[in-house]
């Protein structure tokens, strides 16, 4: 949606206060106010999906935006006067995420043409942006951790649910697997590390998933398994 006369004011207004912008003069968001447009996006509304390329930066201006995974795991939320794509303007795709709504939202897009005939123009918005670019890389590692962390959960469930040799769903209760090699071994075929492993191994315990035993593992609930197995709540 095109900006009009009567919006520009807001426009600036929230540009001013946005947590990237904020360090330049007014005047400048106002040049970014007239280069926008406006997005406004029902509950539940996708704003862009997996590896979409990243048309400009959006800042919120009101609602709530949920970025989930694939499983529709909600990872992170992004409030009004934050941004979301300040890496625009190097032409880099979106993360394998999604963005939705979680409630009404409006949303300011800046778009890339024009954000790089500004920053051409005025070097204080190109470094708001490489500021604002070392904060959501910091957020997207995040991300990246959290979805590691849940694919090494479903490879320690699937190699779990292999040794039991048979598809009990749910029967399996009380059922054991012989770890019969050491759990470095078991962490380099899983391509992860011993740590990383023990720690899996602890989170399954205490969601009484699994109960480890010398030699041994004790299934307790073999839906919760198979669930992570699959990424699952």
């Amino acid at each position: 949606m095109a900006i009009i006369d009567s919006q520009l004011t807001g426009i600036t207004a929230t540009l001013t206060k946005c947590n990237i912008f904020s360090s330049i003069a007014e005047k400048e968001c106002a040049l970014l106010a007239h280069a926008a447009q406006v997005i406004n996006l029902t509950k539940n509304a996708i704003l862009y999906r997996e590896a979409h390329e990243a048309d400009g930066v959006y800042v919120i201006q009101s609602g709530l935006v949920g970025i989930f995974d694939k499983q529709n795991h909600l990872l992170d939320t992004y409030q009004p006067l934050t941004c979301i794509g300040a890496y625009a303007l190097s032409g880099v795709p979106f993360p394998p995420v999604c963005a939705r709504a979680l409630q009404p939202a409006r949303l300011i897009l800046i778009p890339r043409e024009s954000l790089h005939a500004l920053c051409a123009r005025i070097p204080g918005i190109a470094l708001c942006l490489l500021q604002a670019t070392a904060i959501q890389t910091k957020r997207l590692l995040n991300i990246v951790n959290i979805l590691k962390g849940r694919q090494i959960e479903a490879s320690v469930a699937a190699w779990l649910l292999d040794q039991l040799k048979e598809p009990y769903y749910g029967s399996a209760d009380g059922k054991t697997v012989n770890l019969a090699i050491k759990k470095n071994q078991l962490a380099e075929i899983l391509n992860t590390r011993r740590e990383t492993l023990s720690r899996v191994f602890k989170a399954f315990c205490e969601q009484q998933i699994i109960e480890m035993q010398k030699g041994n593992i004790r299934i307790l609930n073999y839906e919760k398994l198979h669930a992570a197995a699959n990424c699952e709540e």
